[in-house]
């Protein structure tokens, strides 16, 4: 096979469609080209030509056809229906000689023959990022000593290097792939030999355009940064030594480092739970007449700081009202302060239940709503019972195990 297609659920269990053991028959794949662009312009008035108004890239729809041979068909049969559920996440990997990329999507259809002498079937996905992106990671290392030689010892009298300490404070990575984006961890090291403050004001320029991203203030020892520039999901988060996350907080002359929360830390440790409910928001004089007072409904708290954000509504509403009204709350700037810390909101009538991260209003659409399911794939959608699977501890705690900071 000079070609290999994985499908993987959100559960991450694979189906593999390229081997012959699973004797799934992939005849044709549409869509791994781009997707067409979408180019909008308007004319002018008593004038030639147009005025260019905005380009972009439509979705991609993968639609892969296959045929099924051999015996046991509906066994296989249900096996494809457990990782290709419709309306369900789907991540697709594809590989072939000279690539190793994937793409997430939504399944929108998996069609099967059942009565014909020669069983086929067809699965369409929507993906509403259109861009494959690379399983591999790109690694740059840097030292201000680097070691410059190496066992067994040069045989002769002379003088050799130990090391070779750096003069230059960059670091060139090279993107052999389309500009879509990109995922960049910074790790300060751990080791004895490391100070506390790492690094400061670290700044990541693109050489092609002369454009910066600069991360303001210190890196400590042992931090772990990880930025994404990926449109709809431009976060930064940050993992302490250790995984435990620092506040600084400036005493007199002296600069304090507060650890906040502990990643690992789940459950036990120093970490405390709270729940709180009705908490009162409120309105800042000095801005919008029209603001107003807002009272929270449920809120988790580790150690103090607010993680997790729930918003009820009776069954009389949809779940979706409760999306609409955290979506005007951060834009009336009520999760601010401790508040901004919030990683994930959860919305329920009580009969249907969805959680979604945390984002900016410009950023919070509708269809990064996730439902959850259980060990079985099946969907829960019961407050209480997603409570008893998500909201408890130490499950709570695992979903926001990492940070992101505001």
């Amino acid at each position: 096979m000079f070609y290999t297609l994985i499908l993987e659920n959100q559960s991450g269990k694979q189906l593999n469609l390229s081997t012959t053991a699973n004797q799934y028959m992939t005849s044709k794949i549409d869509g791994l080209n781009p997707p067409p662009g979408t180019i909008s312009t308007s004319t002018y008035a008593g004038m030639d030509g147009s005025y260019l108004n905005n380009t972009f890239i439509e979705k991609r729809n993968l639609v892969i056809t296959f045929q099924m041979r051999g015996i046991h068909m509906e066994k296989r049969r249900h096996a494809l229906y457990q990782i290709v559920k419709p309306s369900r996440y789907i991540k697709v990997y594809y590989k072939t000689d000279n690539i190793d990329v994937y793409t997430e999507g939504y399944v929108e259809t998996c069609e099967i023959s059942n009565f014909d002498a020669l069983t086929s079937g067809q699965i369409s996905i929507i993906c509403p990022d259109p861009y494959w992106y690379s399983t591999s990671a790109v690694y740059a290392y840097y030292s201000q000593v680097t070691g410059a030689f190496h066992f067994p010892f040069p045989g002769s009298d002379a003088p050799f290097s130990l090391g070779v300490y750096s003069t230059t404070d960059n670091i060139a990575i090279q993107n052999d792939g389309d500009e879509t984006g990109f995922t960049i961890q910074i790790e300060a090291s751990s080791s004895e030999t490391v100070p506390e403050i790492a690094a400061v004001t670290p700044t990541i320029y693109n050489a092609d355009t002369g454009e910066y991203l600069q991360i303001k203030g210190d890196i400590l020892k042992g931090d772990i940064i990880t930025i994404t520039t990926k449109t709809g999901n431009k976060i930064v988060t940050l993992a302490g030594e250790n995984g435990v996350a620092h506040v600084s907080v400036q005493r007199d002359t002296k600069t304090v480092q507060l650890a906040v929360l502990k990643r690992d830390d789940i459950a036990g440790g120093s970490s405390v739970y709270e729940v709180i409910n009705q908490y009162r928001a409120l309105k800042d004089d000095e801005c919008d007449i029209h603001d107003q007072n807002r009272r929270f409904d449920v809120s988790l708290l580790i150690n103090g700081i607010p993680l997790i954000h729930i918003e009820l509504k009776n069954r009389q509403h949809s779940y979706m009202d409760g999306f609409r009204q955290i979506k005007k709350y951060i834009g009336e700037g009520k999760f601010t302060g401790v508040f901004s810390a919030v990683q994930m909101f959860v919305v329920s009538n009580a009969v249907d239940t969805k959680y979604f991260a945390a984002a900016t209003e410009e950023q919070l659409n509708e269809k990064f709503l996730s439902g959850w399911q259980d060990n079985e794939n099946a969907p829960v959608s019961d407050y209480l019972k997603f409570a008893s699977q998500v909201l408890k501890i130490p499950e709570a705690h695992q979903m926001v195990r990492y940070i992101i900071l505001r």
